[in-house]
């Protein structure tokens, strides 16, 4: 994300703007000189910031592959036919995930805004953002 923002400095301009903005109107002071707690609530009303971090996870992130390994004592049949017998190991590649989304435009660009009006945010996951995992034992 750091990388980013020193690539782009008028996003950091954009975030800057945004914190002041949300802790002016969670009545905290945006200079930091208020005693008052900042909290989860006030951090998910930056949706730009939000934006941002995700974008910058789904262009580049640490793993390029997910692992699973069907547990089960039966096969899993996907959707396609594709069967994984029990104690199968299968990878997931990440990277063809997060650039071939269906319906987006320039995939392959950094646009930090990208999520800004959607209801992803993110730490949630979902088929089309695996950074933190899927399932039960997804992060965060």
């Amino acid at each position: 994300v750091l990388y980013r923002l020193l690539q782009h400095p008028e996003v950091t301009e954009e975030l800057l703007k945004e914190q002041q903005q949300v802790l002016q109107e969670s009545g905290l002071d945006p200079n930091g000189k208020s005693v008052d707690v900042f909290t989860c609530d006030v951090l998910k009303k930056m949706l730009k910031l939000d934006s941002v971090v995700r974008e910058s996870l789904r262009l580049r992130n640490q793993f390029y592959e997910l692992p699973h390994t069907n547990i089960r004592n039966h096969n899993v049949v996907l959707s396609n036919g594709t069967i994984i017998p029990p104690d199968r190991d299968v990878l997931i590649n990440l990277w063809h995930n997060h650039h071939h989304g269906e319906g987006e435009e320039n995939i392959g660009e950094f646009k930090p805004f990208r999520f800004v009006d959607t209801r992803y945010p993110a730490t949630k996951v979902g088929d089309n953002y695996l950074v933190f995992g899927e399932g039960k034992h997804a992060c965060p």
